[in-house]
């Protein structure tokens, strides 16, 4: 057997393509007892041959390699929100943690909350990776709304100017954009408040008919005396899920929602009075959405690798110790020795993971391309041809910086797998 990983790679594809076209359990068989007599053969030259024949069988077994192997971006089928008139956010922390942890978003009104209070005291759980505010005063109003780090979005500030405590988001699922809109009205039945929330409304049918709406409205929506709730929930076609009183007799939380929005369930959640009197709603739908395509990961830096340090550590250890115990504590140790011997001879470095950005692409070519953005986006403000050459210049650069990076990568790429070989 030869030491090439390169050929062996390409045998490892016509391999896969083999076995995968015809998925027997007598081909796997014959390959398995092929297999299972190598090794045998294998076991009688020596534990450095058998090390090089089972990482080979492993890289087969993989059938590929991730440069930057990373988290599992699952699919998630729904997406869950909640919203309660908190009546001070700092001092329920612990409640939130314990009791509404499961949702992706979490809203709250009446947060109680000003400047002096940072978003690292209000930290929930890692799980939420973002924290919107608009507050009022530690003495009253203001909204909070929490964003799980799994889903895709952006805040809409342009939304927010029509109502003084509203906050709006932009969810992103592939090409379509789902608004979610929290509000707090502090006047009961206050009609210059939703004068200004039917505009808000009509700029944000601008940007999509997938809106979703909650928040305490301060208008009782089972109460025929008051209409003007009512009447802006049927100028614009929108439909409230909620149809049990929210606090006491009154329903003054609604969940709201376009026609184009499919919900898969909604209701009431009651908590202690110490917490609230009012009650929690929430809406969950069907929103199959792609964890965020960003993390952290350590990548090794293979252009200054000491190859010859790795291949005489690898070649001189005594690999008797993986016969003892279990095969699972076998691979275990294997693992941690191999990975000790690689931490030794190459250097590494913890970087920004982007899962859709080319392996080459580089945080210098990322600046640069940042800084050929905003000069289009102001050339195309002002139609300067100064402007304009500002910007392909530095088009060009950045062209240049991905053509040297990716030749640069590859020439790399190929220095690494010829090096990175085993003795017999």
């Amino acid at each position: 057997m030869g030491n090439d990983i390169t050929a062996w790679r390409a045998a490892i594809g016509c391999f896969n393509n083999r076995i995968h076209g015809n998925f027997t359990k007598h081909s796997i068989r014959l390959n398995l007892d092929f297999y299972i007599c190598m090794f045998l053969k294998f076991i009688y030259n020596g534990f450095v041959t058998i090390l090089n024949f089972l990482i080979h069988i492993l890289l087969l077994l993989c059938g590929d390699v991730e440069t930057n192997p990373g988290p599992v971006h699952a699919s998630v089928d729904v997406l869950s929100i909640l919203h309660l008139n908190i009546r001070s956010l700092r001092n329920k922390i612990e409640f939130i943690y314990d009791n509404f942890l499961d949702f992706d978003i979490l809203c709250f009104t009446e947060t109680h909350l000003d400047d002096r209070v940072s978003d690292e005291s209000l930290q929930i759980s890692e799980k939420f990776g973002s924290l919107y505010r608009k507050d009022r005063t530690n003495h009253g109003g203001g909204v909070a709304v929490y964003i799980s780090s799994s889903v895709s979005h952006r805040r809409l500030p342009c939304l927010e100017n029509y109502c003084n405590e509203s906050v709006w988001i932009e969810l992103n699922l592939k090409s379509d954009k789902y608004l979610l809109g929290v509000f707090y009205s502090p006047i009961t039945s206050d009609a210059a408040f939703f004068e200004k929330f039917n505009e808000n409304l009509e700029k944000a049918f601008d940007i999509s008919h997938n809106i979703m709406i909650l928040g305490d409205f301060n208008e009782d929506l089972l109460n025929r005396n008051y209409h003007n709730f009512r009447h802006i929930l049927t100028l614009n076609s929108l439909t409230n899920l909620i149809t049990t009183p929210t606090r006491l007799n009154a329903l003054l939380d609604p969940v709201l929602k376009t026609d184009d929005v499919l919900c898969t369930d909604s209701g009431v959640l009651s908590v202690p009075p110490g917490i609230s009197d009012h009650k929690a709603t929430f809406i969950t739908i069907p929103f199959p959405y792609s964890l965020n395509n960003t993390f952290e990961r350590t990548i090794w830096l293979y252009n200054k690798a000491n190859f010859t340090l790795f291949n005489n550590l690898v070649s001189t250890f005594d690999w008797q110790v993986l016969l003892n115990g279990t095969v699972d504590e076998a691979c275990t140790l294997f693992t941690d020795i191999f990975l000790s011997f690689a931490k030794s001879a190459i250097p590494s470095k913890i970087v920004q993971i982007r899962t859709d950005d080319k392996p080459w692409y580089d945080s210098e070519i990322r600046k640069w391309s940042r800084t050929r953005d905003r000069l289009k986006t102001a050339a195309l403000k002002t139609g300067k041809n100064q402007d304009w050459q500002k910007y392909k210049n530095i088009r060009n650069k950045v062209n240049n910086l991905k053509k040297h990076a990716k030749e640069s990568f590859m020439t790399n790429l190929d220095l690494s797998l010829t090096e990175l070989q085993f003795d017999d």
